[in-house]
């Protein structure tokens, strides 16, 4: 290793050690290397922002661009402006208008993928199952497409009645879901408890996977050095 990826390595070692021992309570060096790491984090979206957004995208475009060019992005540019503007209390009601813009814009982004990208496939996948072609696929068995499909359509249903909120007063005067509905959002728990049960193993899986790969870094290293000073005696 050059003396760049030795310094790398020795501060890796020393940072999560560091972190390490937040095992033994919160302390000073660990509120510091996260400060560190949250400083480090947003200089490097600052420069990523300011290399590959602000400098090709608003300035270069209105220094050397040609006329039209120009005019078309000292738009974006005075908008970026207003924005800026929010960080000053006194004007800060002239960037009102294009932080709504951005919050509109966002939020028809977020519906549109969420209906094209999961809604309508999903849907899609839900009533392809039941295609008798895509049930033999595989080993062949028809029989074990079909179970497959019922329990992924009984999961499906349970699980939107269980986030069907419809309710009128009955007797006792209490806003209360029929009861057909209550007794399929049961099973619709069953399902959610399962998703969750597999989204927190994954979760810890994954996080076994990084302390192991974390302590090894932290070990090799030293072991190494070990060796080299046994051999040095």
């Amino acid at each position: 290793m050059n003396l760049a990826d030795s310094i790398g390595v020795f501060l890796g070692i020393v940072f999560t050690i560091i972190i390490f021992s937040y095992l033994f309570g919160d302390n000073v060096l660990f509120r510091l290397a996260i400060h560190i790491f949250i400083g480090v984090s947003s200089a490097i979206v600052v420069i990523v922002v300011f290399y590959n957004v602000i400098i090709p995208q608003m300035i270069l475009p209105v220094i050397g661009g040609i006329r039209n060019e120009q005019y078309i992005f000292l738009f974006p540019l005075f908008l970026s402006v207003l924005v800026v503007l929010k960080a000053f209390p006194k004007v800060s009601f002239l960037g009102d208008p294009v932080i709504a813009f951005l919050v509109g814009i966002g939020a028809a982004t977020a519906v549109g993928g969420a209906v094209n990208g999961t809604i309508i496939p999903q849907v899609m996948a839900s009533i392809n199952i039941f295609d008798d072609q895509f049930m033999i696929q595989g080993d062949g068995f028809l029989w074990k497409g079909i179970f497959n499909g019922a329990v992924f359509l009984i999961g499906l249903v349970s699980t939107l009645a269980f986030f069907h909120f419809g309710a009128k007063k009955q007797d006792n005067l209490q806003n209360q879901r029929a009861g057909w509905i209550e007794r399929v959002a049961s099973l619709g728990k069953v399902y959610i408890g399962i998703t969750y049960g597999v989204l927190f193993a994954g979760v810890i899986i994954a996080s076994l996977t990084a302390l192991i790969e974390r302590t090894t870094a932290v070990i090799e290293p030293i072991r190494w050095l070990l060796n080299q000073i046994l051999l040095l005696l």
